[in-house]
């Protein structure tokens, strides 16, 4: 990380990430450290334990260091391109809420770097984040479309959609729900939805979400459900 974003990163974070990482709170996506995930590879007990790693890592960043460059982190990191989902959600966790802390700083010094130091936080956790998704998980593969989505008012990507049908796909009802309210603001066209429509199709439990899709890509176009959830 570069050095000149030390002295900010340790205004912001010293109380926030470790509080929060360490008390274990989910309530924001990028506050989500951990997801379970079936295609999970453990951990190594070598790297220490989580609750440990948690605090080790955020301390390493909060001095201005990345945390794979400490042993611990080398360990995790590791660990997450040898296919832990755990080990890479935990460094897109810490360097999620880091951004959070930048975004909400307060003190004029702070605000100045803000827009560096966030973007180079934001390519730390995709590069992670990616990494889990790519090993199949569907937690991480939401986070990703998430992440990548652009203002509510402008087309969505082809990789964004890529990931959220990827999500979809692999059982996450909420990425489904997310194409869905997607859809009906105009910002996927409708030809753009035929493999997700085709395989929905097939599914014999699409769930409710699926079903709605479902219902909404059978409509004339310009059409849409009430009923369809929004995001």
């Amino acid at each position: 990380m570069p050095r000149q974003y030390s002295a900010a990163l340790g205004r912001l974070v010293s109380a926030l990430t470790l509080g929060l990482l360490v008390s274990g709170c989910h309530d924001h996506a990028r506050v989500t450290v951990l997801q379970a995930d079936s295609r999970d590879a453990a951990l190594p007990a070598s790297c220490g334990r989580l609750a440990t790693l948690q605090t080790a890592l955020s301390a390493e960043l909060m001095r201005g260091g990345a945390p794979e460059a400490s042993p611990m982190g080398q360990c995790t990191a590791n660990a997450a391109r040898n296919g832990s989902v755990a080990a890479a959600m935990l460094l897109a966790g810490i360097y999620g809420q880091a951004m959070s802390a930048v975004e909400g700083a307060g003190d004029a010094r702070t605000i100045r770097s803000a827009p560096a130091l966030r973007l180079d936080l934001f390519g730390r956790r995709i590069a992670w984040l990616h990494i889990a998704a790519q090993q199949g998980s569907a937690a991480a593969q939401l986070l990703l479309a998430q992440e990548t989505d652009g203002a509510a008012y402008r087309d969505m990507s082809g990789t964004t959609l890529a990931w959220y049908q990827t999500a979809a796909e692999n059982g996450n009802e909420a990425a489904l729900t997310a194409i869905g309210s997607a859809y009906r603001k105009g910002r996927i066209r409708r030809e753009q939805l035929y493999d997700l429509k085709v395989w929905l199709s097939r599914q014999t439990n699409s769930g409710f979400a699926g079903r709605q899709m479902l219902q909404l890509l059978a409509r004339p176009e310009g059409t849409t459900p009430f009923n369809l959830p929004k995001s």
